[in-house]
């Protein structure tokens, strides 16, 4: 599973390497997942509505075929062939995310693997020097023996004997676990009477709220699930609804082993369970009455904020923002709203005028790197060759550092010669053009003017200056 493996430990790499904080990073990975999975979730979604809106048609076929199964079975067969459905789709849809949620358990456990990209070799000797540490047979290496080398790794690498190991490891900064006060590389106690201090008493309170939050993201589910068992008028199936009680001990089941393997494993894994369900976050593709009912179940049970997920995946602009324009209106407009994956400019002016508080995005920090910069003129591709003798900054209106001390022509050699520095200060000059694009709209909002605003820069930011 490294085809999986290897991509998102670069990307929880990125995140800790920008943030340098390996729980936010954590926090940030969790949402990627959570965009990735989203598609998942909603055909899965719209398999299980179909076969829901089916039942009263089986029941009359049921009835029409009495006691000749197989006459029934082609008769089923066709009836879901007319109506396009599979008979498979929903347990399909919703096993395939287990192929990338085990995997990414073990970039998690595994940061000497994942996270800092030693090789085998290397790792296994530093497995030998903890065994030897720890008095124990390698084999009997606990399962989470990476935290202790990754905090520290220059201790480590003073130990190895084979000199290319000793500079490899010297060559990777260790990784602070840290997060408010709590290392997330120990294994909690449930001990909290022998706490020794904030790390030991947040440490047993995260496997807590973990399984907590596991347990109402769970009453979600079946909740949402609930609604979806109708009939074509819209009534309740009494026959699947009983069908769907079947579920209603794992409510308490999975929480508890929630809060169990909190307590066995390292808090990094923990946090990453624990956020998440932070947010109620509105599935459903691009199907507006998933998305619909999606919303008003999570309304109904009162998050503190709400994401809207699974857009900028993949489809056009226009049917993101049509989906956007739907979804907005509908969630509460005293509580954040959260646009997910959602970051060029213009998207940005749009998402704020259906309500949308807040966004993420690798934008400004991944375009940069590739020579596209943000300007309120329009974009510049730095890379041009018109661009070769420049003597212009990136844009007369930002007061940027890049703009203020370097030139477009200056910028461009920069790229051209593979410097890292035109990395640096195309990602500089787009985060602080972000900066004032937000500073901006919430002047526009305090002053009234927004509209004017939107009308003169949405749609124009992306066009090439």
């Amino acid at each position: 599973m490294d085809f999986i493996r290897v991509p998102f430990g670069y990307v929880l790499e990125f995140f800790y390497g920008f943030l340098n904080n390996y729980g936010l990073a954590l926090i940030l990975f969790s949402f990627v997942v959570k965009l990735i999975l989203l598609p998942f979730s909603a055909k899965s979604k719209k398999s299980m509505m179909k076969m829901s809106r089916l039942q009263p048609q089986l029941k009359q076929l049921e009835l029409a075929c009495g006691d000749d199964k197989q006459k029934y079975q082609q008769e089923v067969m066709a009836l879901y062939k007319s109506e396009g459905v599979s008979m498979y789709g929903g347990c399909l849809w919703s096993f395939l995310p287990l192929l990338f949620l085990l995997p990414l358990y073990t970039v998690i456990r595994e940061p000497l693997h994942y996270l800092m990209h030693l090789n085998t070799e290397t790792v296994d000797a530093l497995k030998a020097i903890v065994a030897t540490e720890q008095g124990v047979e390698v084999s009997k290496l606990g399962y989470y023996w990476q935290y202790g080398p990754a905090a520290d790794l220059q201790k480590y690498a003073l130990q190895l004997t084979d000199a290319s190991m000793r500079e490899a490891v010297m060559g990777v900064s260790s990784i602070n676990f840290s997060f408010l006060g709590i290392n997330l590389g120990q294994i909690p106690s449930w001990k909290v009477w022998q706490a020794k201090g904030w790390s030991d008493i947040g440490g047993f309170i995260v496997p807590l709220l973990s399984g907590g939050l596991n347990y109402l993201s769970m009453f979600i589910s079946q909740k949402m699930n609930g609604s979806v068992i109708s009939n074509a008028n819209g009534e309740k199936d009494e026959a699947a609804a009983k069908s769907a009680q079947t579920g209603k001990m794992m409510n308490i089941l999975m929480p508890l082993m929630s809060i169990w393997f909190g307590f066995i494993v390292p808090l990094g894994l923990s946090i990453y369970w624990l956020t998440q369900s932070l947010f109620g976050i509105v599935q459903g593709g691009m199907f507006k009455d998933l998305r619909s009912e999606s919303a008003r179940q999570l309304i109904d049970l009162d998050f503190e904020g709400y994401a809207i997920g699974g857009l900028s995946v993949g489809e056009s602009k226009d049917v993101m923002m049509e989906m956007l324009y739907h979804t907005a209106p509908i969630l509460p407009s005293e509580k954040p709203r959260y646009l997910m994956g959602v970051g060029t400019p213009s998207n940005i002016i749009e998402g704020v005028a259906r309500g949308v508080d807040f966004f993420d995005c690798v934008m400004p920090s991944r375009n940069g790197r590739h020579g596209k910069l943000f300007t309120w003129e329009g974009t510049v591709n730095i890379l041009n060759e018109k661009y070769a003798t420049d003597p212009r900054p990136i844009s007369e209106s930002c007061g940027c550092p890049a703009c203020r001390r370097f030139s477009r022509a200056y910028i461009r050699h920069l790229f051209k010669a593979d410097e890292v520095l035109a990395l640096r200060l195309a990602v500089l000059h787009n985060l602080y053009f972000y900066n004032e694009l937000a500073a901006r709209i919430r002047r526009a909002l305090d002053e009234g003017t927004f509209a004017d605003f939107r009308a003169r820069y949405s749609g124009n930011l992306e066009k090439r200056a």
